[in-house]
């Protein structure tokens, strides 16, 4: 899938209610950027939005069969307009491992190949100057987990079969291990840090207690406390913290009603407050079936009312993808997609692969394709107490690559979510009420109803306000029916919505 995009503005017609009348919105496409791909090197890029401060672009460039590789890391602005670039060579037989995004730096992980040895790049977001830092780990670990703060960095992984986690300082490359997470049984289901109190977050799963373990660590490395979740009943599985700008910590993600994989619905805990933690099953969920036609979802309440009517519990287990938590006002957002797992043998390779290396979570190779059936929404209010949901239908999108797909945006009381699936981005807007006010497809080939793109690709990413992202590869004919060359492209789509005193006039 792939891209040609020119600056004539592609318009989507998305019409919501207010009031009795229809108010017609558009998506519009009002700037772009392209970077040219070397189809003789595997040339990887990942974007990611920093909300009003812009848009980072990683670029990591390695000729075939070669031990070598280059990184390039751009900024644009939120006009995309370019800022800075940094360009690094880690050196023979160091691959890019993770990094991370904090709230000033961008942080980089190298690690030399069956060896101890790392590399830190720690890149200024304002200015783009960057330092290069070196240490040697303490264990060869499985890297899945990396963050940062401040001079430090933190990295997570297995080491025999268990888990362990070093903290590592960049001015001198002196590492430790943190103390009682090394532990049979027992993986690393994530891990955060606040960089405003700048303490760590670890969080561990015992698989053999079906417990969930919840440590605090200081700057230092010191274990300040850490608490166990759950009980005989729901076993935590993940977690995500939520910062509130009041300085209120919240623990919120998914449990189960036993030791397996699936999710039963979502937790809600406060970590500083008084109050226990509030669960919510997903058959507790006002409107978790409304993905569903109507008439399917009728036979499924209908079968669900028969069985608590015999005095049987509900079996509702589903693998959710559970995005960052979206704070808004005095409300939380959670939103969750439900994926199945799955091989396929004949899947193709997937050049870009750089969006699973900033993913906190292990990499699983027993699989490589993932089905999206449907997403969900939940809002809570700053007590926990749920205030709304609803659930979206995903058409079976599948993807190599299990990253956020649903991108939700808030527009005054209702929600757009919109996501890709081939060459085309779906959206919906639905209210609090429960009305779906419009459902939407745009095709990314076509410009003005003529086919304009021999081949695309297209991710979406929210980024502040009203607007998004849309990016990947693209290519097109030329003028003599030879394709010319491949890019890589960033979008940005507006959505607008009229001015509040036009809408006022239509709606008298």
């Amino acid at each position: 899938m792939k891209y040609y995009l020119n600056t004539v503005l592609i318009l989507v017609l998305l019409c919501f209610s207010l009031s009795s009348k229809k108010v017609c919105a558009q998506l519009i496409q009002d700037k772009e950027i392209k970077i040219p791909i070397d189809i003789d090197k595997i040339d990887d890029f990942s974007v990611h939005a920093l909300k009003e401060d812009g848009v980072i672009i990683l670029n990591s460039q390695k000729t075939f069969y070669s031990r070598k590789s280059l990184i390039n890391v751009f900024k644009y602005d939120s006009t995309l307009n370019f800022v800075w670039k940094t360009t690094f060579e880690p050196g023979d037989n160091f691959n890019l491992e993770k990094y991370f995004i904090g709230e000033t730096h961008f942080y980089c992980l190298f690690k030399e190949v069956d060896k101890e040895n790392i590399k830190i790049l720690k890149i200024d977001l304002n200015t783009g100057f960057g330092v290069i830092s070196e240490a040697k780990m303490l264990t060869r670990m499985d890297i899945n987990f990396f963050t940062a703060i401040d001079n430090k960095i933190v990295i997570g992984g297995s080491y025999n079969n268990r888990p362990v986690v070093e903290l590592c300082r960049l001015f001198d490359g002196n590492a430790k291990v943190l103390p009682h997470v090394h532990s049979n049984y027992v993986a690393i289901s994530g891990i955060e840090v606040n960089e405003a109190t700048k303490e760590l977050y670890v969080m561990l799963r015992d698989e053999k207690k079906c417990s969930f373990i919840f440590s605090v660590y200081d700057y230092e490395g010191k274990l300040i406390k850490t608490e166990e979740l759950g009980d005989k009943d729901r076993s935590i599985l993940n977690g995500k913290v939520l910062k509130i700008k009041t300085g209120e910590l919240f623990l919120a993600g998914n449990f189960a009603t036993s030791c397996s994989a699936y999710s039963s619905g979502f937790y809600f805990y406060p970590l500083l407050g008084v109050g226990g933690i509030q669960y919510y099953k997903f058959s507790d969920l006002q409107n978790f079936f409304s993905y569903l036609p109507e008439k399917r979802k009728s036979k499924v309440l209908s079968r669900l009312e028969k069985r608590r009517s015999k005095g049987k519990k509900d079996n509702l287990k589903y693998r959710l993808n559970m995005h960052e938590p979206i704070v808004d006002n005095n409300e939380i957002d959670l939103v969750a997609e439900v994926y199945y797992p799955e091989y396929k043998s004949n899947t193709n390779i997937v050049r870009t692969n750089l969006y699973d290396l900033r993913n906190n979570m292990p990499f699983y190779k027993e699989y490589n394709n993932y089905k999206f059936t449907h997403a969900l929404l939940c809002v809570f209010d700053f007590e926990g107490k749920k205030a709304w949901d609803f659930s979206f239908d995903m058409g079976n999108l599948e993807s190599s690559i299990l990253n956020e797909k649903i991108q939700l945006t808030k527009i005054g009381e209702n929600y757009m979510v919109a996501f890709p699936k081939d060459e085309l981005i779906k959206s919906m807007t639905v209210s609090r009420n429960n009305e779906v006010l419009e459902n939407n497809t745009l095709d990314m080939r076509y410009i003005d109803g003529e086919k304009v793109v021999s081949d695309i690709s297209v991710e979406l990413s929210a980024w502040y306000g009203q607007k998004y992202l849309a990016f990947g590869e693209k290519s097109q004919k030329n003028d003599g029916g030879y394709l010319s060359k491949v890019y890589f492209y960033v979008s940005r789509l507006t959505y607008q919505v009229p001015e509040l005193r036009k809408t006022s006039e239509l709606t008298k």
